[in-house]
């Protein structure tokens, strides 16, 4: 997974958005090689950085998501099986440093962020 990959409509970023998304990708690829690349995070089946305006298509009601800054990327999950398999394995959640949103937020998608939030396994707004 690259940067490029994760902002596929090449939308202009910041310096901290760069920075922010250059470190998720560090994070999502060293998960992809340790779990051997079960689940082939592929062009096409994630989805990370969003200008406003393509967020407030995608969700108005989440205007300040974590994918604007960056710091978020959504995996196609249509079985939840990364979803279990991140429930299952707490450790890695930790490891990485990952928040992942409760999988009845986002049907189909594991959406996993770096943004801190009060809970590994959160709600989002």
């Amino acid at each position: 997974m690259t940067i490029d990959q994760l902002n596929p409509n090449k939308r202009s970023l910041s310096d901290v958005q760069r920075a922010n998304l250059t470190e998720l990708t560090r994070r999502i690829s060293l998960f992809e090689e340790l779990i051997g690349y079960k689940f082939h995070f592929n062009p096409g089946t994630f989805y990370g950085f969003r200008s406003l305006a393509d967020q407030l298509k995608v969700n108005s009601k989440s205007p300040k998501s974590s994918h604007c800054e960056g710091m978020a990327v959504d995996l196609a999950d249509p079985k939840g099986e990364i979803y279990q398999f991140l429930i299952d394995n707490p450790d890695i959640v930790i490891k990485f440093d990952f928040y992942v949103e409760r999988k009845d937020y986002t049907p189909g998608w594991c959406h996993i962020q770096i943004r801190p939030t009060k809970r590994r396994f959160f709600i989002p707004y």
